[in-house]
């Protein structure tokens, strides 16, 4: 039986979502870690703009969130930086690399996505697929992708989201994964120039490792404004996804333009990356 849940906005799903898996999670061990897990979860975030996991008493690597994000959007990869930012991911590396990087997965699909929402907004053929059968079933892969794929629907006038994924450690992987999908849902609303609508977070296995049940027992409730974070918007009249790589890029590398008015978005990932 899925488990179906409906929030306004990410730190609540957090919160609530801990709290149903350390009472009611069942125990699963895969590769003899012990973890409390529900099966099926479907989550919706009505306001995919309110992403970000602050003032619940969770350290939250901004950083981290932001670096994330602009890979993905930006359609690319940087492990050396990755790894400066957060140390852990290193033990993920194959041969140096990570060769499940979501980025480079959807850099060639995003853009006949965008098109054909452009081209009909009742599609349902938006679709980009992280999941690659041919290199993820290996067994001397570590970084091994959770996503499986993400797709697109225009209803109401509105930009709706589906991303689907086979895993998802609530605690240190849902926390940073809603914020770079839903950043990658407002880019592509602000390329068709339509309202973001709603995010739906689609996980065959939603768990906790339960080392860490004693700082997730530890969050608390909202105590701050919330901080809306609205995409990349490409700073080009004519809207098409290579300048959304060329904004993503240079807000990584610190090399913003100064001729260029960013958005508050754009500037406020820039901060956190490098402020």
């Amino acid at each position: 039986m899925a488990e179906v849940y409906n929030f306004e906005n990410a730190r609540s799903a957090l919160r609530i979502i801990s709290a149903e898996l350390i009472h009611r999670g069942k125990e699963a061990a895969p590769r003899g870690i012990e973890t409390l897990e529900f099966m099926n979860v479907i989550t919706t975030i009505q306001n995919p703009k309110d992403c970000l996991s602050l003032g619940i008493n969770r350290k939250f690597n901004r950083k981290l969130a932001v670096a994330e994000a602009l890979q993905l959007i930006g359609g690319f990869t940087d492990p050396a930086e990755l790894m400066r930012i957060a140390p852990n991911t290193a033990q993920f590396r194959t041969g140096g690399v990570f060769p499940g990087a979501y980025g480079p997965r959807i850099r060639p699909q995003i853009q006949r996505a965008v098109d054909r929402l452009r081209k009909d907004s009742n599609t349902r053929q938006a679709v980009v697929t992280v999941w690659d059968p041919l290199h993820d079933q290996q067994d001397e892969i570590k970084d091994v992708p959770c996503t499986i794929s993400m797709n697109w629907h225009i209803r109401d006038d509105k930009l709706h989201m589906t991303t689907h994924m086979r895993s998802n450690d609530i605690w240190w992987g849902w926390t940073y994964d809603v914020v770079q999908f839903t950043q990658l849902q407002c880019t592509v609303a602000n390329a068709l120039g339509c309202d973001v609508g709603q995010y739906v977070h689609v996980v065959d296995s939603m768990h906790m490792y339960t080392r860490d049940i004693a700082a997730i027992a530890a969050m608390t409730g909202d105590t701050v404004r919330p901080t809306l974070l609205g995409g990349i918007m490409g700073n080009t009249n004519d809207f098409d996804w290579p300048a959304v790589r060329k904004t993503a890029e240079a807000i990584f590398y610190d090399n913003l333009d100064s001729h260029v008015a960013y958005t508050d978005t754009e500037l406020w990932m820039h901060e956190a990356l490098h402020g």
